[in-house]
């Protein structure tokens, strides 16, 4: 049943809310664990993933050790570039995770790139190169990465860097970078058009396909709530194993937040004049209510002022929208 009273919506909230962190060591325990070797690594990637989900200003090896109380950031270094972990078994245990929380009804599989500048030659893939991202060539990272969506959610489970020809020409900097390397080359369309190419198995109307097209925004979406919650774009490391792993880390990170916002959704139906709890708000407070611990009736309060805002916002929005268009 739904509510405009924002005591309810708060307490509502507050009682979903208690489940998350024990969601997210259930999430670290079971799909991350098992793939590193040592104790010791276990716990580093433990405090290296939820200091991704905190609202630090810069997110790299020298601020997530700062934030959870590490001395130096040798403990995350090690675990991003020496520690025995397998990749591509966490890989597929992330993809049977998000698989599993989100559903399998109504699946969408989007592949999509997205580029970060950064500065120098060094860092593993950078060179100067059209990022879509920027909309203009600059020195950066390209990568390609694959998002899992439904109607009511999405998470990214897959991931390649991308190696321009100024990097697989060179098999010295290769080496130095540490890359064992697979080049795939895709055709991009121009900024002006999209093509998709339809495929189905069988008939299906107009209208399925313009569905199936318009999913594609899910994965921007992707982008840039794992770079803005879970620091996707923010790390400071230069080989490939490294860059791997934390995006493979961040990757983890998000798809908790991706996963926890959907059980909400299914549990509780959005009340009326609030726009339905997002993965930023998730995040916030999860910081807010288990990691600094203030009033917890105030925070869940801004929680609700800030949904009402937004739905008023979208509201106003349509409502422009829909003006113009008469």
């Amino acid at each position: 049943m739904k509510t405009k009273n924002p005591e309810a919506v708060a307490a509502a909230t507050s009682v979903a809310a208690q489940r998350w962190p024990h969601l997210l060591n259930e999430l670290i325990h079971t799909v991350v664990d098992p793939h590193l070797a040592r104790p010791e690594t276990r716990a580093t990637a433990h405090d290296l993933i939820r200091a991704l989900l905190a609202p630090l200003t810069r997110k790299n090896c020298w601020t997530l050790a700062e934030h959870t109380g590490h001395s130096a950031p040798y403990r995350m270094q090690h675990l991003l570039s020496r520690a025995r972990l397998d990749e591509q078994a966490l890989t597929v245990a992330l993809r049977g995770y998000v698989t599993i929380r989100l559903g399998c009804d109504d699946v969408v599989l989007v592949v999509d790139e997205t580029g970060d500048v950064k500065k120098g030659q060094s860092t593993v893939g950078v060179a100067r190169q059209y990022s879509g991202t920027a909309g203009r060539t600059e020195n950066c990272q390209v990568a390609v990465y694959l998002a899992y969506t439904t109607p009511n959610g999405h998470a990214l489970i897959d991931h390649r860097l991308y190696l321009p020809r100024a990097w697989t020409d060179d098999a010295a900097r290769l080496q130095r970078a540490g890359v064992r390397w697979v080049l795939i080359r895709r055709n991009r369309t121009t900024a002006e058009l999209a093509f998709y190419r339809c495929y189905a198995p069988e008939p299906v109307p107009l209208a399925r396909l313009v569905a199936v097209a318009g999913r594609r925004w899910r994965v921007e979406e992707s982008f840039q709530q794992g770079k803005g919650l879970a620091g996707l774009d923010e790390h400071q490391v230069r080989a490939w194993t490294s860059w791997q792993r934390w995006s493979l880390l961040a990757m983890v990170a998000y798809a908790f937040v991706a996963v926890c916002r959907q059980a909400e959704l299914r549990r509780y139906p959005v009340p009326d004049g609030l726009v339905a709890l997002t993965c930023n708000e998730i995040a916030r407070l999860l910081h807010a209510l288990f990691a600094s611990r203030p009033d917890a009736g105030h925070v869940l309060a801004w929680s609700v002022f800030r949904h009402a805002h937004q739905a008023r916002a979208r509201d106003w929005h349509y409502r422009r929208q829909t003006a113009r268009e008469s």
